[in-house]
């Protein structure tokens, strides 16, 4: 309880009786007024129970790190190799990063000596796509490793490890880490600012490589009869939204396309390579090594629509871990 009368000196120091005076007074204040301990207070004895946590220690919470997805590189060597041999060196800097790894998983595709494929199901290890920005001669100025499930410490050193491939029967390339992150940091349309395009955002994608399917089309087509090329069309079309499904981390994509064109006429079926429109039948489209399902040899050009933007890369069809299959914003 406070002091029903305060006397003079609590008057001079401001202390006038009540509970909101007593709580906004020094302690100084109060013993020069004769309080030993706050007016109003009481001690109150209690049992603390020992098996209660220890509080001595606030918990801490860590925010979980976003592992980086993307591993982006410019190259440079005597010769820099055209477009048309991104599958061939998206084979040489995989072999790179798996001998500096010792054939760690998320470059590999499964556990080092194990059968295990619940990634290579799923696609989310690294794909080797190498691109051709704004080079007058249509020759590969960067690549860009990309691995859905993300990259680990350990996986981050051997990015920072690799910077050169030999060649067998081409040129040696350096490579110059640009840096570690999420397709967002990179994607754009602004080359000359080094934005990647594959990485963009659009609602239309068009074909960069080829398209090589992993399953076997229904027939051969003529694709001089317009009712082969449309029968062709669907059969593609077909593929497209099962490679799509067969990619957890493009599931979205699937929901929200709307539209699957081929591109089938001669005069269209290819890129541009600098100043040259340049056919899909440029393009190496079978592996040196290893396997991988090859429904079709020939490569195809597609153009794909959404509802609305969605974020690349889009890689489909046989050989996309390592340069086929890629799409660009139209």
């Amino acid at each position: 309880m406070l002091k029903p009368c305060p006397n003079s000196v609590e008057q001079e120091l401001g202390i006038l009786g009540t509970v909101f005076d007593a709580l906004h007074a020094e302690t100084n204040d109060l013993r020069k007024a004769g309080w030993n301990r706050p007016p109003a207070s009481e001690w109150i004895d209690y049992v603390y129970d020992k098996r209660m946590t220890d509080l001595s220690e606030p918990k801490r919470f860590v925010q979980k790190k976003e592992l980086p997805t993307v591993a982006r590189y410019a190259i440079a060597g005597s010769v820099r190799p055209r477009l048309t041999e991104a599958l061939w060196i998206g084979e040489r800097v995989r072999t790179s990063l798996l001998k500096i790894s010792d054939a760690a998983p998320v470059f590999l595709g499964r556990q080092k000596g194990s059968a295990e494929k619940a990634l290579a199901q799923g696609h989310l290890h690294a794909h080797y796509l190498c691109e051709s920005n704004k080079d007058p001669q249509g020759r590969i100025t960067h690549i860009t490793v990309y691995a859905p499930r993300g990259f680990s410490e350990s996986d981050e050193n051997t990015l920072n490890q690799f910077n050169r491939t030999w060649g067998s029967g081409g040129h040696d390339l350096q490579y110059v880490l640009l840096g570690l992150g999420q397709p967002e940091d990179f994607g754009g349309l602004d080359e000359k600012k080094g934005h990647s395009p594959i990485l963009a955002c659009s609602d239309n994608w068009i074909s960069r490589t080829p398209f090589v399917p992993a399953d076997r089309l229904r027939r051969a087509y003529q694709l001089i009869d317009p009712k082969e090329r449309h029968r062709c069309e669907l059969d593609l079309a077909r593929m497209i939204r099962k490679e799509l499904q067969r990619r957890n981390w493009m599931s979205e994509h699937l929901q929200k396309l709307v539209k699957i064109e081929a591109v089938l006429s001669p005069d269209t079926a290819g890129t541009r390579l600098g100043e040259t429109h340049t056919t899909w039948l440029k393009f190496k489209r079978n592996r040196q090594k290893g396997g991988g399902r090859q429904g079709h040899s020939s490569g195809f050009g597609l153009k794909l629509t959404f509802s609305e933007p969605v974020r690349g890369p889009i890689i489909l069809g046989y050989g996309c871990h390592i340069g086929l299959g890629q799409f660009l914003p139209e």
